[in-house]
């Protein structure tokens, strides 16, 4: 019985853990609007795209360099047709 009275207590504590990091992330967050005055921005359904895709070439270039490489990146040529 006191090893279930535990578990019901830890799981509780979880819980209101949980609930106070969530609520300090939102004040936080409310506190940064209000004090900034700005609204907020969607940036779009490709945002997180082109984060990933700089992400992902930012950790090539380095890996590379780590490597002993010397790395230039240039932008792809587009071609007229497809």
């Amino acid at each position: 019985m006191v090893a279930v009275s535990h578990a019901l207590l830890v799981r509780h504590a979880l819980l209101v853990s949980h609930a106070l990091l969530v609520r300090h992330a939102l004040l936080v967050c409310i506190s940064h609007l209000l004090a900034t005055h700005s609204a907020d921005n969607d940036l779009g359904p490709g945002s997180f795209d082109s984060l990933e895709h700089e992400r992902l070439q930012r950790h090539s270039v380095r890996r590379l360099e780590q490597l002993g490489f010397a790395v230039t990146l240039t932008s792809p040529q587009t071609t007229g047709g497809v």
